[in-house]
């Protein structure tokens, strides 16, 4: 009788690998039909189309990964096969950090002379975010892969397998370059959410003002008008 742990493990990376699959061809399915009747795409949903086909990647080579711990594929543990991994989840956190950039630029309202000049240029600037974000990733994975100690086969090996008694080959370049890759989109993020928030909750504010004109329960909210987000 086979075990139940391996079961488990394998029906619960099936469902997170469909799962993530399904939720983000949805995005790239609908953006390809607009695109279709449009003849066209707006800088969010090509921001979006693209975030959405990275989660796919990652959730492929995610599923990869996971039979591999179940012994249910040849062990290829080598340096290349990790780096594909790091690169995807560079670009996929780099683009996930554009589009908070992005929703933060078209909604928040700072009367600083850079964030208007960002607010009136972000939709220009989303193809060159997005091309930044494949060169940024394969430039980090390349010097990653030219270290080749970090993620050696012997290091990339006991990361996965228990019988790992000790991790060898990490040295401070790679792993200050690995760190640095992770927190300037994380910080970005984090900091475009911030000022978002804020934002939003001085416009609440000023909205429930003694001297604020009632909100008319019949008019439309137009606080976040989705001609913004087409330019």
């Amino acid at each position: 009788m086979p075990e139940v742990h391996p079961i488990v493990h394998f029906l619960w990376a099936v469902a997170q690998f469909l799962t993530g699959v399904f939720a983000n061809s949805i995005i790239v399915v609908a953006n390809a039909t607009e695109l279709k009747k449009q003849r066209k795409v707006a800088p969010l949903d090509l921001l979006l189309s693209c975030l959405a086909t990275s989660r796919i990647c990652l959730q492929l080579v995610i599923f990869y990964i996971h039979l591999v711990i179940l012994s249910l594929v040849k062990q290829l543990i080598r340096v290349e096969n990790f780096l594909i991994f790091l690169f995807v989840n560079d670009s996929g956190l780099w683009l996930a950090t554009w589009l908070g950039v992005f929703y933060c630029a078209k909604i928040a309202t700072f009367p600083h002379l850079l964030f208007l000049w960002l607010k009136r240029r972000i939709g220009k600037l989303v193809p060159w975010l997005i091309l930044e974000s494949v060169l940024g990733a394969a430039v980090s994975t390349g010097v990653q892969g030219s270290c080749a100690l970090i993620f050696s086969e012997e290091f990339v090996g006991k990361f996965f397998f228990r019988n790992a008694t000790e991790i060898q080959g990490v040295y401070i370049m790679p792993l200050a370059l690995f760190i640095t890759g992770v927190l300037l989109p994380l910080i970005l993020f984090l900091a475009s959410a911030l000022l978002l928030i804020v934002s939003l909750g001085r416009h609440t504010q000023q909205m429930g003002a003694p001297g604020a004109p009632p909100a008319c329960p019949r008019c439309p909210i137009a606080l976040f008008p989705h001609e913004d987000f087409e330019t």
